[in-house]
């Protein structure tokens, strides 16, 4: 694929060349445009179900972390993430835990550190700990 691209400051067109899974970023000091990763980031995007006090089982959308994830019911409102590698680190993930898709409830959730393979994950309706909080709610786990 190739993009025109104008400069108004040289007054010239450039050729931008590249292909889908490619992104371009202009470099001043290589007066020219260089090849970057697509994402600062690796992802796992999916959706948490459970029903009463069982094991929520998790539906992926997205993962290109190299990882399998299981998920168990610790008790009410608590359950543990576990990786099969280590991909958990206290200063290189972001997390998102929510969109709760049945409900307008007023429900939160904490993604809680552990180990390098395991997180904790707790979710509360009022304030208090609860199973239903977890029903088809969303989530994404970046690692940076």
């Amino acid at each position: 694929m190739i993009i025109k691209y104008f400069n108004e400051f040289a007054g010239q067109w450039y050729d931008i060349t590249g292909t889908n899974s490619q992104s371009l970023q202009y470099d001043a000091a290589a007066s020219g445009w260089v090849t970057t990763s697509k994402n600062a980031y690796k992802s796992y995007v999916g959706e948490f179900v459970q029903s009463g006090t069982s094991d929520p089982t998790i539906t992926t959308f997205f993962n290109d972390t190299g990882a399998t994830f299981t998920i168990t019911r610790q008790g009410t409102g608590h359950y543990r993430l576990d990786s099969d590698i280590s991909i958990f680190v206290k200063t290189e993930m972001w997390w998102y835990i929510g969109n709760n898709q049945l409900t307008q409830e007023s429900y939160t959730y904490q993604a809680i550190y552990e180990t390098s393979t395991q997180m904790s994950i707790y979710s509360y309706k009022g304030g208090s700990l609860n199973d239903d909080a977890l029903e088809h709610t969303s989530f994404e786990f970046r690692k940076y």
